[in-house]
């Protein structure tokens, strides 16, 4: 309990500091984004190839604006209840729309993406801008662990409800599969892999895994991960199939 107790005191104290730089950063930031708008908008060079390695690179800039702005909005929002606005989702629709955001990165590194899905997987109630989130950490998680390249295997499929059925409306839960043929991860790092701002790379804030956690957990279902070293991962996520009881 006492271990415990420190640990949360510690998390408290990172997310406040993080919090606070966080608040700090995004408003020059924002002025650096305004202020990359400004000049492609109103000064691009005339020669017709100078103009276009300017709006490259601008473009370039305002995209690490954006991705900065993702990872602060992922500082403020994590730990607090994320408010779920939940509808009827087909899961394969999601992971096709991840999936497909995803493909010019994936092909730029040399990593092949193969989609298993069941065929007559029940619909799942979720918000889906949230599940989608979680869904693109993963799969980004299993690039960054795939730096020579590799394979993504994504499969989703129906797990037996109370009845034992795993067919359509019958099944209890879907579950969705991110396996990869990364670098896998140490024994000794395997318990932390969910613990906020815990992270072995050097570029990241250690939410890539506690966010979809949060996510999935939120919905009712649960994520688990199992890796070797060397040898890949496997993560493991299960929805809860229906609306959520009032």
């Amino acid at each position: 309990l006492e271990a415990r107790l420190h640990r949360a005191e510690r998390l408290s104290a990172i997310a406040h500091l993080a919090s606070g730089i966080a608040h700090e950063v995004r408003n020059p930031l924002s002025t650096i984004s305004m202020t990359v708008g400004h000049l492609r908008a109103h000064f691009p060079p005339p020669a017709p190839a100078e103009r276009e390695e300017f709006i490259r690179l601008t473009s370039m800039v305002m995209e690490e604006i954006r991705r900065l702005d993702d990872m602060i909005r992922s500082f403020l929002k994590y730990g607090k209840p994320l408010n779920l606005k939940r509808q009827a989702a087909d899961i394969r629709t999601l992971l096709d729309e991840v999936l497909d955001v995803a493909a010019q990165r994936a092909a730029a590194e040399n990593i092949a993406v193969k989609r298993d899905y069941a065929n007559g997987l029940p619909e799942v109630w979720v918000d889906v801008p949230h599940l989608k989130t979680c869904f693109m950490n993963l799969v980004l998680n299993a690039f960054q662990a795939m730096s020579t390249g590799g394979t993504l295997q994504v499969s989703a499929l129906a797990l037996p409800g109370p009845d034992g059925q795993s067919d359509g409306a019958q099944a209890g839960r879907v579950e969705v599969r991110f396996q990869d043929t990364g670098t896998g991860i140490t024994p000794e790092d395997l318990p932390k892999v969910f613990e906020p701002y815990f992270t072995t790379k050097e570029v990241g804030i250690g939410l890539g895994l506690a966010l979809p956690k949060q996510i999935v957990e939120e919905h009712g279902g649960r994520i688990e991960i199992s890796s070797e070293s060397g040898q890949g991962t496997l993560v493991r996520l299960q929805l809860p199939v229906g609306a959520p009881e009032e």
